[in-house]
């Protein structure tokens, strides 16, 4: 049976009205069409990277080990260790700033700002609603256990040594005006420093590389490493794997940094209290 449908007229070249849109002619207001290496680029001052890589991680490191480098010469010219005990009580918090200082101006410049690492990504993005109080509650939910572990490793070691940071901490002995010196340090800009370098930018590594379990340990262990106080060991493992468990569960650097915090504060307040009491603080403490 013959078809019913017309055949469809061919528009000729001479039919076309001015203004006519030609097939693939752009509609008015359209995108212009990207190219392959426009569709590529990541917006105007977004991070081109989600996560950070191997290449944050040791250039983090490099960045560490600079900072203690560079101040450690400085404490060196200034002859902190020769010094009376009362100057070095002046100048230990001098020393602790300036490498925390240090390590977080090379790090902003090198990984935040040349390498496009976005602080989002490293955790630092819209504070959490609940960040102080739930990071509080774990720092001083972490007290006991670590002064248990602390002891469980002294009577281990079998011999009643001195605790490393009061020589750091303390030098001069206790005093109020250290302890309001100290404090900000060791509860505000060394927790933000350690959280940005551990939780952020080595934990963000290795959790994209290994299962949970093994990221949070392995980067416990390093934190503790770090301290370079071998006795404090276990304890600091045990903090570690709290604060990158913390981590994961907020998705967010905000309660580790008030978790570590809380953590330093409450211990500085426990050794500053057993000098003040004439009791020589131990590992325990």
């Amino acid at each position: 049976m013959p078809s019913s449908r017309l055949p469809q007229r061919q528009l000729h070249p001479s039919d076309q009205q001015p203004g006519d849109l030609q097939p693939g002619d752009q509609q008015p207001g359209d995108r212009p069409p990207e190219t392959e290496g426009e569709a590529a680029r990541p917006p105007q001052g977004q991070s081109s990277r989600a996560r950070p890589d191997l290449i944050d991680v040791l250039i983090t490191v490099a960045c560490f080990l600079a900072a203690g480098l560079t101040v450690g010469i400085l404490a060196s010219t200034l002859g902190v260790d020769r010094v009376a005990p009362e100057v070095r009580a002046v100048l230990m918090p001098i020393v602790l700033a300036g490498q925390s200082l240090a390590f977080l101006i090379a790090f902003l410049w090198i990984v935040w700002h040349g390498r496009r690492l976005s602080l989002r990504q490293l955790g630092l993005g819209v504070l959490p609603p609940t960040w102080l109080k739930r990071g509080a509650l774990w720092g001083a939910g972490a007290i006991l256990p670590a002064i248990l572990v602390n002891a469980i490793t002294l009577i281990l070691i079998g011999a009643e040594e001195t605790n490393p940071q009061v020589e750091l901490l303390a030098p001069a002995g206790p005093s109020l005006w250290g302890f309001l010196v100290i404090l900000p340090l060791v509860s505000i800009l060394v927790p933000f420093v350690e959280e940005l370098a551990f939780r952020g930018v080595l934990y963000g590594w290795l959790r994209q590389q290994l299962p949970q379990g093994l990221a949070i340990l392995i980067s416990a262990v390093i934190f503790a490493v770090a301290h370079g106080i071998p006795q404090l060991m276990p304890a600091l493992i045990l903090v570690g794997v709290l604060l990158a468990r913390l981590r994961e569960l907020e998705d967010s650097l905000w309660p580790c940094i008030a978790m570590h915090g809380v953590f330093n504060a409450v211990m500085t307040l426990v050794l500053f209290a057993a000098l003040s009491a004439g009791v020589e603080p131990t590992q325990s403490l």
